[in-house]
This record gives C-alpha cells, sequence and structure tokens, in this order.
C-alpha cells in the first residue's frame, strides 16, 4: 500500500453530480501511521480469528459460511479507502459525501475513520447511514477508477480479501494496480495475446455460456472439484488461448485471488521450456512475487519435489487462480504409457500440487484456504479421466457459427501474399477450424512446390467440404506421391510419441533406407526441410534434450560428430519436431495405414525407431551419473524403445523379403524378438526382476498394466507359439497383480474371466481371487477359497481357534497347533516331502497368511460396533499368523529348507493387528502384561520388515505409514505420529495409481488428528483448524475409496466421519 497514491482524474458523469470543494489531504507520515495501524489490527484479528468480537468491532466480516477464513471488516476496508483516496477522515465525507452528509452522519464517521484505530469498542453502521457511507465508497470508487470501468461498491464491500497481506492486496485491487505475479510470463504476453488477431474469442451461440461457467467456478464454495477443464471440441487450441486472453481481461481484475497464466504446449507462443522443472520453477516464482520469466528449472527431482512443497505452503496462505494453456495429452488405448514417455507435467503436478500439507507449521493456518485455489485446464482432451477425484469438465469449446470467423483471422498470419488471397477466395465458403486450416496450408505449399497452383489446389479441397480426416489423407497422398524422403519423415514424426530431434530425424531416414529400401537416401535435408515448412501449425518446432545438455557429457558429444561427421551439438537444448495435437497425429496415422504395403511400411519403422530409442537408453546408461538410475525418467527411452519393438510385430510379414543383412539391435524373426523385448529389456531393464521396480521402485502401475496389454496384444497377433506361452502366462499375471493394486476390480474380473478353468486355478490367480473377495467385503467367500486351496495342497486340517485375546494364550494355541501340523503323522510331512515341497510350503503358508488378512479386514468392520467380537476376530487373525510364521521354522527342524523372505503386504497387516490387540488391553487396564507383549511383537515385526524392503521406495512408504501408527498407539505421540506421514506423503506416488497407499495414509492421519485434536494442550483456533483438517481428509479419503477403493474402505471413511462429528 503506498503512502500517497497519485490522485487520478474523476470520470465524466451524466447528470447532477456533486463537486465538492479542495479538501484536507493525507500526508505521507499519516499515511504510513494508518497503513501500520491496520496491518497490526489485522494480524491480532488472524492470531484469533474465531473470537467473535473481532467482528463486532469492524476488522473482521462476518463469514457467510461457518468455517471460512477471516476476511476484512468493513472498518478496515473502508480506512484502506480512504487512505487510497489521500483523504483525511474530515476530508473524505467532505469530498465524496452528498450535501450535508458529514453534518447528517458525524457521529458514525467520526467512529468509522478515528486514527489512531480503537480496538477497545464494537463498532456498528446505523441502518439510515449505511447508504450514505456506501454512497460515499462509489465515489471514491469512481474517482480511483479514472478512465478504467469504475469498480462496484458490491465486490469492495463484500467480496473476501483474506491472508496475512490482505490489506496490501485490497489497495492494490483499488489501485488497479496489476500484482507482478499475476502472469507467468508477464502481463506482455497476454496484451500479445488480445492484440493478435489470430486470438481473438469470437462469443458465438455454439459456445453456450461457457465464460458463465468458469465464473461459477472461480467463484464456488465447492472444494471437491478444485479443477475445471475445458476441452476443444474442434481442435482449436488458439481459440483455447483466446478464451484465457478473454477470462484474464474480464475476470482477473475483479478477482481478489492473485492469476498465474502458464502456456504448457511445446511450440506455443510464450511456453518456452515446458518440462516439470520449468513449470515448478515458474510457479513458486508467482507465489515469491518474483518475474516468471526468469525462474531457473530445479536441476534434480529432488530439488524439484522440495520445490513442489514450498507451493503447496503458499497455496494454504495465499489462494490463486492457476491457468494452465494447452494441456494435451493423448487420450487414445494407452494415455497412462504415452504421459510417461512425453513426460507430460501438467497432471502429475496436480497430483501433488492439490494435496494439502499436514504438519505442525501449516495447522495453524485455516484449512479451508487451501480449498480457494482454483485450476483451469485448457486443452484438446477432456482431463477428468486422469484426475477422476479433483477435476470436473465443462462443455466443449466449439467453433464458432459464424462463417470465416476463425478462417479469416488465420489468413492474416499467412505470410504468402498467393496463399492470403487463395484464402480470401475459399474461406467464406467453408466453416473451419484452425487445424484444418493449416492442413490446407499443407497442402497449398507442397502443390506449389511441386510446380502446380496453390490456388487451384486450396479450390479443388474446398469444393470437397472436406473434414479434418479427409484433409490428413489427401496430405498423407501428396506426400507419397513425391517418391522422396518427405513421407518416411512426416511418419516417422507421427510415429514417434515424443518429439524428434531434427537430427535424430536424419539418422532414422538413414537406417530405414539402409534396411528396407532398396533405392539410396538422397537429399535428407531438402525433404525434412519441406515438410517442416509445409506442415507449419500442425508439426510445432521445440526443443529436445541432447545427453551433453542433460548430463554436459562431452565425451559422448565428441563421439556423435565421430561417428556422424557432423560437428558437436551446440551448449543448450536442439530443435526438434512434434505433433502436438493427438487428434491430428491419430488421423495422420490412419490415413497412413490405409493399405496392407503402408501398413507393412509403418511396422519396419517402428522397428528402426525402437533400434533408435535403445541406442539413446544406452548413451543414457553410459553417461549419467549413478544416482540417477533411481529415477522412472531415467527409463523412459527403454520405455518407448519396448513400445516400438512389440508394435512392429503387427504387419511385418510382409517386409521379410525386403530385409538386409546389416546387423539389428532386435532380432528379426518375430517370436525370437517378442521374447528379447519381454525377458531382455522389460523383465530385466524396466522391471529389474526381482525388483520389479515398476511397481515397488516408481509406482507406475497404470504404465505396467499397459504394457503388459501391449505385450498379450502382440502374442495374439502371432498366434498360440509354444516359445511365448511363458512369456504370456507371466505377462497375464502381471497385468492380473497391476489391477488388484490399481483398485481396477472391473478389470480385474475382466482378466479372470478369461483365463481358461485350468490356469485360473493356479496358485497366483488363486490368491488374488482371494483378494479380491476379501477387499470387497466377500468374507465367507474369501475363507472358502483358502479353505479349498488348502486341501488342493494337502489335507493336513488346519483348526480354527478359539475366540482368544491374551497374548499368552494364543502364543500356547498357536505352539500346539504348529507341533501338531509339523509332526510325523500328520498329512502336512508328506506334502513337504514331495520334489517341490519348499514350493508347496510357502504355498501353504501363504494361504494361511491370506486367512488371517480376512480376519483382520473382518475386524476392522466390527470395531466401531462391539469392541469386544472385534478383538475375537482380531485374535484369531493374530492366530493364523502366528502359525504361518512359526510353520516354516518346525518343518525345517524336522529337516526341510525354509525361505528366509516375508511377504510385505501381509507383513503390514499383522503389524496392525498386533497394534489393534495392544491398544484393546491398553483400553481394558491390562497394558502392562498384555498390552506391551503385543506393542513389542508390533516393533520386532515392522524392523524385521524395514530390514527385508527397504530398497523398495513403495513399500518404504507404506512403512512410514506404519511407523506413525506405532507412534500414535504404542508411544502416544500424535505429533510425532503427524512427522512420519508427512515423510510418507512426501514420496507417494499419484492416487491414480497406488489408490489404496492414499487411502491408507488418509486413514492413519484422520486418526492422528483426532488424536491430536483430542489433547488438552491444543488451543480452540488450533484445534478448530485440526478437526476442520481432519473433516477434509475423510472427503478426500470417501472420495477415492469410492472410485478406486471397495466397500470395506468406504464403511471405514463413514467409521470416521462419524467419530469426527463426537468430537
Amino acid at each position: 500500500m503506498t503512502s500517497e497514491p497519485t490522485p487520478m482524474r474523476a470520470p465524466s458523469h451524466r447528470g447532477p453530480v456533486h463537486r465538492a470543494p479542495p479538501s484536507p489531504r493525507l500526508n505521507a507520515t499519516a499515511a504510513a501511521a494508518l497503513a501500520a495501524e491496520i496491518a497490526r489490527l489485522w494480524a491480532l484479528a488472524l492470531a484469533n480469528p474465531h473470537d467473535s468480537l473481532h467482528v463486532a468491532q469492524g476488522t473482521v466480516m462476518k463469514p457467510a459460511r461457518r468455517g471460512d477464513a477471516p476476511s476484512l471488516g468493513f472498518r478496515l476496508r473502508m480506512q484502506i479507502l480512504r487512505c487510497a483516496t489521500g483523504c483525511t477522515p474530515s476530508g473524505f465525507a467532505h469530498r465524496f459525501g452528498a450535501a450535508g452528509a458529514e453534518r447528517d452522519h458525524k457521529e458514525t464517521l467520526r467512529k468509522l475513520f478515528r486514527t489512531p484505530i480503537r480496538s477497545d469498542y464494537r463498532f456498528s453502521t446505523p441502518k439510515p447511514t449505511r447508504p450514505a457511507i456506501e454512497a460515499m465508497a462509489a465515489r471514491a470508487l469512481a474517482e480511483l477508477a479514472g478512465d478504467n470501468a469504475p469498480r462496484a461498491v458490491e465486490p469492495f464491500l463484500t467480496q473476501p480479501f483474506g491472508g496475512h497481506d490482505a490489506p496490501t492486496r485490497l489497495s492494490d485491487w483499488l489501485a488497479g494496480t496489476p500484482r507482478p505475479s499475476a502472469l507467468a510470463t508477464g502481463d506482455g504476453l497476454i496484451k500479445a495475446i488480445l492484440a493478435d488477431p489470430t486470438y481473438q474469442y469470437f462469443a458465438d451461440p455454439a459456445r453456450g455460456s461457457l465464460p458463465d461457467l468458469v465464473r461459477q467456478h472461480l467463484g464456488g464454495a465447492e472444494a471437491r472439484w478444485p479443477v475445471f477443464c475445458i476441452p476443444s471440441k474442434d481442435n482449436i487450441p488458439n481459440g483455447l488461448t483466446a478464451l484465457a486472453a478473454e477470462l484474464w481481461r474480464t475476470e482477473q481484475r475483479q478477482d481478489v485471488r492473485p492469476w498465474c497464466y502458464i502456456p504448457v504446449a511445446r511450440g506455443r507462443p510464450g511456453a518456452g521450456d515446458t518440462s516439470l522443472p520449468a513449470i515448478v520453477a515458474r510457479l513458486e516464482a508467482f507465489y515469491r512475487n518474483e518475474d516468471l520469466s526468469g525462474a531457473t528449472p530445479c536441476a534434480t527431482e529432488a530439488e524439484t519435489a522440495a520445490a513442489i512443497a514450498r507451493i503447496r505452503a503458499h497455496i494454504a496462505v495465499t489462494p490463486a487462480v492457476l491457468v494452465f494453456d494447452g494441456c494435451n495429452f493423448d487420450g487414445g488405448c494407452r494415455p497412462h504409457l504415452t504421459r510417461y514417455l512425453r513426460d507430460e507435467p501438467v497432471v502429475p503436478l496436480l497430483w501433488r500440487l492439490l494435496q494439502p500439507l499436514r504438519s505442525e507449521e501449516m495447522l495453524v493456518h485455516d484449512p479451508a484456504v487451501f480449498t480457494r485455489t482454483r485450476v483451469i485446464v485448457l486443452g484438446d482432451n477432456d482431463l477428468a479421466p486422469l484426475l477422476p477425484t479433483l477435476c470436473r469438465t465443462s462443455q466443449p469449446l466449439a467453433a464458432p457459427t459464424r462463417q470465416g470467423s476463425v478462417t479469416g483471422t488465420l489468413r492474416k498470419t499467412l505470410v504468402e501474399p498467393e496463399l492470403q488471397e487463395a484464402f480470401g477466395q475459399v474461406s467464406p465458403q467453408l466453416l473451419m477450424t484452425e487445424t484444418m486450416v493449416w492442413l490446407m496450408r499443407a497442402q497449398a505449399v507442397l502443390a506449389r512446390a511441386d510446380g502446380a497452383s496453390a490456388r487451384n489446389t486450396l479450390r479443388a479441397l474446398a469444393a470437397t467440404t472436406p473434414g479434418r480426416a479427409d484433409l490428413c489423407a489427401a496430405l498423407v497422398a501428396r506426400l507419397r506421391r513425391r517418391g522422396d524422403a518427405a513421407w518416411p519423415a512426416l511418419a516417422f514424426c507421427v510415429l514417434s510419441p515424443t518429439e524428434l530431434r531434427v537430427k535424430t530425424l536424419y539418422r532414422l531416414l538413414h537406417r530405414w533406407y539402409l534396411l528396407f529400401r532398396p533405392d539410396p537416401l538422397t537429399a535428407p535435408e531438402a525433404a525434412v526441410t519441406l515438410v517442416t515448412s509445409a506442415l507449419q501449425g500442425v508439426l510445432v518446432q521445440c526443443h529436445g534434450e541432447t545427453i551433453a545438455h542433460l548430463y554436459s557429457d562431452d565425451l559422448e558429444a565428441e563421439y556423435d560428430a565421430a561417428t556422424w561427421g557432423t560437428p558437436p551439438p551446440a551448449p543448450g537444448r536442439a530443435d526438434a519436431l512434434d505433433i502436438a495435437d493427438p487428434a491430428v497425429r491419430a488421423d495422420l496415422q490412419r490415413a497412413m495405414q490405409a493399405t496392407p504395403h503402408a501398413r507393412a511400411e509403418l511396422a519396419a519403422m517402428h522397428f528402426v525407431l525402437a533400434e533408435m530409442s535403445l541406442q539413446q537408453h544406452g548413451l543414457l546408461v553410459r553417461s549419467a551419473p549413478t544416482g540417477e538410475h533411481a529415477s522412472a525418467a531415467f527409463y523412459r527411452r527403454l520405455g518407448q524403445a519396448i513400445l516400438h519393438g512389440v508394435l512392429s510385430v503387427h504387419h511385418w510379414p510382409q517386409l521379410a523379403e525386403r530385409s538386409h543383412h546389416a546387423p539389428t539391435a532386435l532380432p528379426l524373426p518375430l517370436g525370437e524378438r517378442l521374447r528379447a523385448l519381454y525377458w531382455e529389456h522389460y523383465r530385466a531393464g524396466l522391471e529389474q526382476a526381482p525388483a520389479w521396480a515398476m511397481s515397488r521402485t516408481f509406482g507406475l502401475d497404470t504404465v505396467k498394466a499397459e504394457l503388459c496389454q501391449l505385450f498379450l496384444d502382440a502374442i495374439t497377433v502371432l498366434g498360440a507359439q509354444r516359445t511365448l506361452a511363458d512369456v504370456a502366462r507371466e505377462v497375464r499375471e502381471h497385468q492380473i497383480r497391476a489391477a488388484l493394486r490399481r483398485g481396477d476390480f472391473n478389470s480385474l474380473s475382466a482378466h479372470l474371466q478369461a483365463l481358461p478353468g485350468a490356469e485360473r486355478d493356479r496358485a497366483p490367480y488363486a490368491k488374488v481371487t482371494a483378494d479380491w473377495y476379501t477387499l470387497t467385503e466377500g468374507y465367507g467367500v474369501a475363507i472358502a477359497l483358502c479353505g479349498a486351496r488348502l486341501k488342493t495342497l494337502g489335507d493336513f486340517g488346519l483348526r480354527a481357534p478359539a475366540p482368544l485375546t491374551e497374548h499368552a494364550v494364543l502364543e500356547d494355541a498357536v505352539a500346539a497347533e504348529v507341533r501338531r501340523l509339523a509332526s510325523d503323522d500328520t498329512p502336512l510331512r508328506s506334502v513337504v516331502a514331495r520334489p517341490h515341497g519348499r514350493r508347496i510350503l510357502a504355498e501353504i503358508v501363504d494361504v494361511i497368511e491370506r486367512l488371517a488378512c480376512v480376519s483382520a479386514y473382518d475386524a476392522d468392520g466390527t470395531a466401531h460396533g462391539d469392541a469386544t467380537l472385534a478383538a475375537q476376530r482380531f485374535g484369531t487373525a493374530y492366530y493364523y499368523f502366528r502359525v504361518s510364521q512359526n510353520l516354516p521354522a518346525a518343518v525345517a527342524a524336522a529337516g526341510s529348507p525354509t525361505d528366509p523372505q516375508i511377504s510385505a503386504a501381509t507383513a503390514r497387516v499383522f503389524v496392525r493387528v498386533a497394534l489393534k490387540l495392544g491398544r484393546h488391553f491398553e483400553r481394558t487396564g491390562d497394558a502392562g502384561s498384555q498390552g506391551d507383549a503385543f506393542y513389542l511383537q508390533a516393533r520386532q515385526h515392522a524392523d524385521r520388515l524395514w530390514r527385508n524392503v527397504y530398497r523398495h521406495p513403495m513399500e518404504h512408504v507404506q512403512l512410514l505409514i506404519i511407523e506413525s501408527s506405532l507412534a500414535r498407539i504404542h508411544a502416544h505421540a500424535p505429533w510425532l505420529a503427524l512427522k512420519w506421514l508427512a515423510r510418507a506423503e512426501a514420496t507417494m506416488p499419484s492416487p491414480d495409481s497406488r489408490p489404496r497407499f492414499w487411502i491408507r495414509l488418509l486413514h492413519e492421519r484422520i486418526k492422528v488428528l483426532r488424536a491430536i485434536a483430542e489433547l488438552q494442550l491444543t488451543g480452540p483456533s488450533l484445534r478448530a483448524n485440526i478437526i476442520k483438517a481432519a473433516c477434509q481428509d475423510v472427503g478426500r479419503m470417501y472420495d477415492l475409496a469410492d472410485q478406486f477403493g471397495t466397500k470395506h474402505l468406504v464403511h471405514l471413511a463413514e467409521l470416521q466421519r462419524e467419530k469426527l462429528a463426537m468430537l
């Protein structure tokens, strides 16, 4: 807030207007003192926002809804307005009041504008006086507006201004001063967009009330859907950018929240670097009020994660509107794989940003502030399937119905006079989107390069009234007729899901001609230049990363130059080509697959792309520091090699006679190629078996499921080959387990039903089926399946325990049962003595552990209703767990080997069961003899689990949640438990990949927050924030459980909601 604002010229008005003589002005010293006094009173209000006295004093506005954050009160707003106009208390009424206002409302005005502001009395405005004061405020706002549109008095009096910097932001709002952080690349970018006719927004009937829907989203109180996605119906990215500019022009200056506009599409104006570190750096600079154009991207993933955590801390205290323009992703049959390979940043970034931080430092802030941040995503596709619990989608932005509205504005951007004239003749005849304009322009440019008339070509196309797919087909046909390297150059760009460096494209062409073309490659540079110039607007130019740029490896750059005879690449990022529009890419690919011969050529191109991707992955392996190997992004090129290699299997036989004898990185026979791709590159390279890195290290189960389906489709194409039976069996098992981990029970059911009957009875699928029924509350079915499986392995009669809960009695029962099972006169001895006895024993132990898990889940559902019955069921689970743990050692003592490895999933359930039993005895007053024994059992087993699985980050996350439970239940230290959860949350995978991770974390965090709220040392303000945060977490847990989870987890969320209502 400035001490002496510059007086602004009063606007002209029609009709009689009160003209006040000059009034005393507020000097700089008095203005500074008033600003300090306002800041002091506002800080006092924030320290205790629930004190009703602040509302009575006029310091805080009465919240519209219960739980809203404090907002500037009427008296502080009027003082800030007076300071903005530079008036003394008497001068304000004299200058802006009607005749006699200063006399008629003298006492109220004296209290309203008293300085220094007193806070020891209640302030109220009499009803007759309120309209007069509002009229003064309206005149003051009109004078401050000057030549601009005057601000209405209603937003000034009612819009919420919260946060620690609320007085400053209200002062900026009054002055109409754009905040430095209003735009990611400065106001200049949006102003340039507003001035550019290419980005003109048409308020067309076909678009309905889309801006009104956006306004409702921005102003709505619904915190459940913070992301609002606006897709385009007819591939009109310029129209979406124009909509962003229109929203900024009409809404940004009326919104008290700061706005941040970030273009994220490759090749778009002002986008620059669109990687995740670059976008995170801009966002952090935005919240720091710094210049975003000079933001430096983070160098490592750890630095990026730390920056995201800082941004989330800012969101908790500063609501904002974030606009991401150009979020285009492939919504085809492999959206998660494509997004992983392209390293698309927006979806994973939003998953992280919109999860509130819960820590001792952040709970002092009102959790409701976090939910006031709104995100607008503009792109070609609906984002809701990738953000199912955060995003809702509006009606698509349709092309305007006015003839030539799009083509008329785009025609002005064509630099060729001949094309401008031709489009001027054609555009009134067609209703075309901007993508179609660029496709028609490509036809005209190619025709002119072949010596034909561009004008006649456009007229011929217009006469057919083509659609986008027709234009793509005509473009592909024209390129094929040329007979040079132009068609394969475009085909490589279309087939590659990521951008292609120009030098990489040259090498692909060389390899393609060497292996699969009888004629030599001539003038590849000219062909690539023609394609890039003709397809301007369709084939965008962006920046691709080189190995030397990624890891500053000069040796690789010199080797590259020596091998290909080209100079080393310049420092920085190299030029690359990309088709940013997924719909255009799909249309071009369909057009290229028109004939069997063309499909065979595309299969060979996939083979060449797979070779090049393997070569690039090899460069990464040689050049990257050791620590980079633990990153999922490090393996993107290997994943792309697997994608292209598997797709090359389709339609391959037609090219068998055309392949040369040059050495290849992958086998040419199809069966051998698929086996090499699976065993060497997927299983050993990407999964790093037996670590299974895609699931246990990177948490990419959605990507893993799509890769598994990719392999199964290729095996189906090749038919029932005995050499691929082992690959098919293992891939199918991975696919089913990935569906179970993701909570995708529809896919899981379909995969299991598709199995042959004999295959379905195999141990892996039988165990998955039991887990499925356990998670869907089919406890009786799960127990029956486990019992049937035990009989299949050997009918040795596992005895169910009596309803026991005491530790010593349970341990005695376990010891007796293990001795009976391991004795020489039981069927188990003969079962274990078979040739595969060790494997059979492991399966028996696994089935007993699943019986224990079924009992534990069943006990969870009854814990709230009957504590004694729940304890007995937890005792049953404990009994089965202990039998499964002791049985291998007992058999080993009789001469059979054992496996020291433990199952992480069932071991975590055992720790929770031991904690439940320990707390049960603690609540019944028998903690010394019984509870401590269970607590010690839980601690020891958790330590053993740490020693076995600490190498796997995803297991590490779940063990941190276990540590929180130990701290909360055993140590009675809920604040310590919250710190364990914060550490776990920092490395969690996205909820769409591992929803049950997030559900478990939220469930534990709700319990921790409840325990903190029950502490006597917690003040009323902090306690209210904690309860509000817990209620928000219950809502998130319920949404995730309902979307991804099970009835069991939905039931747990409802139980927590009931317990919170009792606080």
